[in-house]
């Protein structure tokens, strides 16, 4: 039997976002083997789809429209964007859909909690 897989939502791929693309990608295999779970990003936020970031993803995960993100099929979503205004909207919407939601957005949970 292989590993669970766990469809995630990343919300930014900034500095921040970035970083945990590179991360999941370098440490698939440990996280795979130590906790039976392979992380899969199934869809990627960001305001320009056309800008290289430098990352090793396939074009068609990234979406420019929080609808569609919001509306595709994962199981996680991270918010890696910051503010209160896209990221409230992102988080509420998660959560309304039973999703777990994953952010370390203090201006965020200060306000919203």
């Amino acid at each position: 039997m292989g590993a669970a897989t766990v469809r995630v939502g990343l919300a930014g791929c900034g500095v921040v976002g970035g970083a945990l693309v590179r991360l999941l990608d370098e440490s698939a295999d440990t996280i795979e083997s130590r906790y039976g779970v392979r992380l899969e990003l199934s869809r990627v936020l960001v305001r320009d789809i056309a800008r290289d970031r430098g990352l090793s993803l396939p074009r068609s995960i990234f979406t420019s429209d929080r609808n569609d993100f919001l509306g595709h099929d994962t199981d996680v979503v991270v918010e890696a964007i910051g503010g209160t205004g896209a990221a409230g909207e992102i988080a509420r919407g998660s959560l309304e859909r039973g999703r777990r939601f994953i952010t370390a957005n203090k201006e965020l949970i200060a306000s919203h909690g």
